[in-house]
């Protein structure tokens, strides 16, 4: 049974101002959505971080639909129609938001406590707004109706998430970008020059990495100065990267039997680049988490 039409009267008798206040909530969802697709499709919008996030941005547009619906509803004048998308779901959305923020308090308060929060009062305002609105408006008896069918046509919405949350990385999987792969190539030139000056100097590994840069001003090369990696990455900062290392304590003979190199984006920001760890094993280990690596993260391969 179709919905009945808006009466002539409720357009002239709802609240003007509490109106335009949902129409302004439902914008911050669908900006947010379609600002970060376009950041993450076209070309030369991804600032000093270009993580290749395609599958976040499919999943953000479907979060985005059920807003873009009831602004639409609202915009064709179906006022009851739209104002019961905004309800339900901003209702489901401020209830997820304020799961998420007590599930961060419990394990400690950090920056996305205090996003998700802001987000869950976003939407509380929504559908309180919503429905101060529809109570400005003449009611009638099919407004339950109006409600209960948006709220059963909202259920499969959590589903459809989560198959986007889970599909979209394999049908968009992640680009290891150039920085990104040079890092690996740079742990592995260090790699093989630590070896290489073990075996030549007897010494054990090097001291720092810039023993292992080339001499300058025509001096020979020695343990000071190897010449086994090049100026730039002896510096520590090379293809968005900066990589410590770090000399093990030395033996009896003052011999250094072990190091660890750990490689993490120059730019805190890049939050999904990979962090990267190796060692005189040589195995280079690696993390996506926002954390340094370590000796116990799981092996590259490839």
């Amino acid at each position: 049974m179709a919905d009945l039409p808006l009466l002539p009267s409720d357009e002239l008798r709802v609240n003007k101002r509490w109106l335009w206040v949902v129409r302004l909530l439902l914008l911050i969802p669908m900006i947010l959505a379609v600002s970060h697709t376009i950041w993450s499709f076209v070309p030369g919008l991804k600032g000093p971080c270009p993580d290749d996030t395609r599958a976040n941005a499919v999943v953000l547009l479907v979060v985005a639909a059920p807003f873009a619906l009831s602004e639409w509803h609202l915009w064709r004048k179906s006022l009851k129609k739209g104002l019961a998308w905004a309800v339900v779901t901003g209702g489901f959305w401020f209830g997820i938001c304020v799961l998420v923020v007590v599930l961060d308090v419990l394990s400690g308060v950090s920056t996305g406590t205090i996003i998700w929060g802001s987000l869950a009062l976003s939407q509380g305002a929504l559908a309180g707004a919503a429905i101060k609105t529809y109570y400005s408006m003449a009611r009638q008896k099919s407004d339950r109706r109006i409600l209960l069918n948006r709220a059963l046509l909202l259920v499969p919405y959590p589903v459809v998430l989560v198959l986007a949350a889970v599909q979209m990385p394999s049908i968009f999987p992640p680009r290891i970008r150039p920085g990104q792969a040079s890092a690996v190539g740079c742990l592995r030139t260090i790699n093989t020059a630590e070896e290489t000056y073990r075996a030549t100097y007897k010494k054990g590994y090097s001291p720092t990495l810039k023993a292992l840069a080339p001499p300058s001003n025509g001096a020979p090369v020695g343990p000071g100065a190897a010449g086994l990696i090049d100026d730039v990455l002896a510096s520590g900062r090379k293809t968005g990267y900066t990589f410590t290392y770090t000399p093990g304590p030395a033996n009896s003979a003052g011999e250094i039997t072990a190091y660890t190199v750990t490689a993490a984006p120059s730019d805190p920001t890049c939050t999904e680049w990979p962090r990267y760890f190796t060692d005189e094993t040589g195995i280079i280990r690696w993390t996506r988490e926002d954390r340094p690596a370590t000796a116990q993260d799981p092996p590259i391969t490839g």
